[in-house]
């Protein structure tokens, strides 16, 4: 019932945003409010991920892995500092949840147009991102390293390419992955992309996903299977998806988004690399829509979408440097738009929905929620 009340008192402070009321100190509030719900969350809220991250943290298992497999070292050195200051598993879940959310905060503070609808857009729109914050907990903190790194790189601050390798090869150590996006994102950065160009790679991802051309294709064998530099994540890549985090729906409303923000966006916000990080999210969920790890990797693109999008939303609904031809599919554009938040609304309670109070492996199980004091487990 928390969650779903959220939601709806997100949806409303976003719509009185548009009135130009910034409200930061609210912005804030909202922040510390979400940090609580991920940090100080029930042990079987986050599927069965959590289970196994606070049990390997209070040693009741050797490895995050049931298996007993190796895990990454940054992980491992992260939980004997942190051994040192927490006796609990929601004192160890709170500072992850502060360490991880902290820089995509600051991130949209810093980058976004309102504020309040990008907040908002973590939870519907995208596809559920911040179910990410509850499941994948050593992709968070590698994401969180990166996010510094981005944010450094844009600022050119001094040394800014120093410290770009140095935050994404500590990212790498918390998560292998981290690389992929790493490197994508300085290509990304140096290479620029027209309109028809950006509309057609998502038509024609979306045309290939839906005939299903890329299921079986070698590349993702070699990525992910004998020794290839995804295999850590192979047991994730045999589940087919059966909710809402995929599927074919949820990827037309994506591919929407990326015609909408061709439409609407001014040169300088759409040929921006956030919009181009956020068309790769698209393209991986596009042409494999039922593939549980794209999930997990394409958060790590689709997140960044949270910044365009809600200037896309501000033009819709306010007169901010808005195209002529725009006004004349200013009603349509809206509509959609909305019909999109509505299907998102639905789709992220169906998604997060724990049947029969059990404890999902396959999903993040955020409802119904409860904190640790509520929890029936104790840790």
């Amino acid at each position: 019932m928390i969650f779903n009340l959220f939601i709806l008192y997100l949806i409303i402070v976003a719509v009185i945003s548009f009135t130009g009321h910034k409200m930061n100190r609210l912005y804030y509030f909202n922040c510390i409010f979400i940090i609580c719900l991920v940090g100080m969350r029930g042990y079987d809220i986050g599927s069965v991920d959590t289970i196994n991250y606070v049990n390997y943290f209070l040693e009741r298992q050797k490895s995050y892995h049931v298996d007993g497999s190796e895990v990454e070292l940054g992980i491992t050195l992260f939980n004997r500092l942190l051994r040192v200051f927490c006796v609990s598993g929601w004192q160890y879940l709170t500072i992850v949840a502060i360490i991880t959310l902290l820089p995509l905060f600051y991130l949209i503070k810093k980058y976004s147009f309102n504020i309040h609808l990008s907040i908002l857009f973590l939870f519907i729109v995208l596809g559920n991102i911040i179910s990410v914050y509850f499941v994948c907990m050593r992709q968070v903190l590698g994401m969180a390293f990166f996010i510094w790194a981005i944010v450094i790189w844009l600022n050119k601050s001094k040394n800014y390419i120093i410290w770009y390798v140095l935050l994404l090869a500590i990212g790498c150590f918390f998560h292998s992955v981290i690389i992929l996006p790493g490197i994508i994102f300085l290509l990304l950065y140096y290479c620029p992309i027209s309109r028809k160009v950006y509309v057609s790679i998502a038509i024609i991802s979306f045309l290939l996903g839906i005939m299903r051309i890329f299921d079986n294709l070698l590349i993702f064998s070699f990525l992910f299977y004998s020794g290839g530099p995804l295999e850590r994540l192979a047991p994730y890549a045999l589940i087919e998806l059966s909710d809402g985090s995929g599927g074919y729906l949820y990827t037309t409303f994506r591919t929407i988004l990326c015609i909408m923000l061709c439409l609407t966006l001014s040169k300088y916000d759409f040929s921006h690399v956030f919009s181009k990080m956020f068309l790769v999210g698209v393209v991986l969920f596009n042409i494999l829509p039922n593939f549980s790890e794209i999930y997990r990797l394409g958060a790590l693109f689709v997140v960044f979408g949270v910044i365009p999008i809600s200037k896309m939303a501000a033009m819709l609904f306010n007169k901010i440097d808005r195209k002529i031809y725009i006004n004349s599919a200013l009603l349509p554009l809206r509509i959609l738009f909305v019909a999109i938040i509505c299907y998102s609304y639905y789709n992220y309670y169906a998604t997060n929905m724990r049947l029969e109070n059990k404890i999902e492996t396959s999903s993040a199980t955020l409802i119904p929620y409860s904190f640790f004091w509520e929890d029936r487990y104790s840790f």
